[in-house]
C-alpha cells in the first residue's frame, strides 16, 4: 500500500504540472486560432479549443482532489486501490484497445488543438475523426460492460 500512496503522490506532482502548464498557454494567449477563413469558423475553432482546455482542467482538478481525499483516509486509499487493480475493469480495458486508444485519442486531440493555427479543413477532419473514435470507445465500453 506504500507503494501506491507513493504512485498517487507521484500522479499529484504531474498532474499539477501539467496544469500549470495549460495555465501558463492560456496565459499567453496560445489556444486562439488563425486559420479560419470566416468568422463563424474562426469562432468555432476557439470555441472548441477553450471547451477542450476547461473539460481537461476540471478533469485534472478532479483528479487532484480524488488522489489527495485517498490519501488523506485510509477506507478511500484501499477502496481506490481496489478499484484500479479490478480484473474486470482491467479485462474490458484490454477489450476495448487498452492504453492503445488513449494515446490515439489524445493525439487527436492535439492534433485537432495545434491544426487549429495553420487549416480550416485539416481542423474539421481531425476534429470529426476524434469524436468518431471517443464514440466507438464509448459505445465499446458500454458493450464490454454490459456482457462481461
Amino acid at each position: 500500500m506504500d507503494k501506491f500512496k507513493k504512485d498517487l503522490q507521484t500522479r499529484i506532482r504531474m498532474l499539477v504540472c501539467y496544469n500549470s502548464i495549460l495555465i501558463i498557454m492560456v496565459s499567453f494567449g496560445l489556444f486562439h486560432p488563425t486559420a479560419g477563413q470566416s468568422e463563424f469558423a474562426l469562432g468555432f475553432m476557439s470555441g472548441v479549443n477553450v471547451g477542450l482546455y476547461v473539460a481537461v482542467q476540471a478533469l485534472l482538478i478532479y483528479l487532484v482532489f480524488k488522489y489527495q481525499g485517498a490519501l488523506r483516509k485510509e477506507d478511500k486509499l484501499r477502496n481506490l486501490y481496489i478499484y484500479e487493480n479490478d480484473e474486470r475493469r482491467k479485462y474490458i480495458r484490454t477489450q476495448i484497445g487498452g492504453v492503445g486508444i488513449n494515446i490515439i485519442l489524445g493525439g487527436l486531440a492535439i492534433g485537432t488543438i495545434i491544426s487549429g493555427f495553420y487549416n480550416e479543413t485539416v481542423f474539421f477532419v481531425l476534429l470529426s475523426t476524434l469524436i468518431f473514435s471517443a464514440l466507438v470507445k464509448g459505445i465499446l465500453k458500454v458493450y464490454f460492460n454490459r456482457k462481461v
